[in-house]
């Protein structure tokens, strides 16, 4: 540097910014009354029912660094609206981001182990109260979340949801993880065998019979399994009968199941149809397994080739019931 001009006088005074701490500090606050005034925005606008330009607000809350607050509010905002899927995104980003240590956060986890319970993801739900119980906070399962997960441990298990299952498939998408098990779509009409107590290998038995016969033997094998049940009460295990769909064929993740139930004396025979998530093993990514239960239970849904297969397998049950039936009273003495 160049000495370039010497000012006359000598009674100067120094005049000096603020720090960098004070800088910060005023930026901070700045930050957190616009943060507080957004927030403020986007509660007026959920309380008033009204949804336009929160997009807006929301991401102007991200650009200053209120991500973890974002979220939280798009978490609400889909639970009020009973948006299972929209609260379950938010609240497994949110978790993803919130430090442990954060305000809130055992509180966060909490309901986001709660998101992830209702749409059956029940291994996640505890290993997110995993998470808050190191944390040092009370976050004890319930008895039916731990047996529940505990049934889903295997592959053998169905689940009766109170759920569409559309919603299940993505649901596991969004948390990362491949749908598995079998998925009640739907339930046909109870078949009643009162005359006696019809042992479950004994149906077996004679579908088999049945389906060698009169050309029927494209039909599927019949499988006997102890099978957990699962709904919203106490997981119960029941002899079942399964009759799944051809690998790598139209109907592959289509099953007809019949549950042997004993009421005394007599047996009720409950059939219903299944989507077998794990007919086909997860390989590639979970969406891309995904992708396959979906397109699976699109093609169940609209029936074009799970029909005619459906129909079949019925009617082969159907008629190996009635022999049995048959030949239970004619083993009866006569009067």
């Amino acid at each position: 540097m160049r000495l370039k001009e010497t000012l006359a006088g000598a009674d100067y005074r120094a005049v000096r910014g603020p720090t960098s701490e004070i800088r910060k500090s005023v930026f901070e606050e700045q930050r957190r009354a616009r943060g507080h005034k957004l927030c403020q925005q986007v509660q007026e606008r959920l309380n008033a029912g009204e949804t336009e330009g929160l997009g807006s607000l929301h991401q102007q809350l991200v650009d200053i660094g209120y991500e973890a607050v974002s979220l939280a509010l798009q978490a609400q905002q889909a639970a009020r609206e009973r948006n299972i899927i929209a609260e379950l995104r938010a609240r497994h980003s949110l978790a993803e981001i919130l430090p442990p240590n954060q305000p809130n956060a055992t509180t966060s986890l909490l309901r986001h182990a709660k998101s992830l319970e209702a749409v059956w993801l029940l291994h996640e739900a505890l290993a997110v109260l995993g998470k808050v119980k190191a944390a040092g906070d009370d976050a004890a399962p319930s008895e039916w979340l731990e047996m529940t997960a505990q049934a889903m441990t295997g592959e053998g298990w169905v689940v009766d949801p109170d759920l569409p299952v559309p919603d299940l498939i993505e649901a596991a998408t969004v948390v990362g993880k491949p749908l598995s098990g079998r998925w009640v779509l739907s339930r046909f009409e109870p078949i009643p065998f009162p005359e006696r107590r019809l042992a479950a290998t004994e149906l077996v038995k004679k579908y088999e019979q049945v389906r060698q016969e009169d050309g029927r033997a494209g039909l599927p094998l019949a499988r006997l399994q102890d099978t957990p049940w699962l709904s919203r009460s106490i997981p119960v295990t029941v002899e079942t009968v399964l009759l799944a769909g051809s690998p790598n064929e139209m109907t592959e993740g289509a099953e007809l199941a019949i549950q042997v139930l004993h009421d005394g004396l007599q047996t009720i025979l409950a059939p219903c149809l299944l989507l077998a998530a794990s007919a086909k093993k997860a390989s590639g990514s979970p969406s891309e397994h995904n992708q396959w239960v979906a397109g699976t239970l699109d093609r169940i849904i609209q029936g074009d080739s799970i029909g005619p297969w459906l129909d079949a397998v019925r009617r082969t049950l159907t008629y190996a019931i009635r022999r049995l039936r048959t030949e239970t009273m004619g083993r009866r003495p006569s009067a």
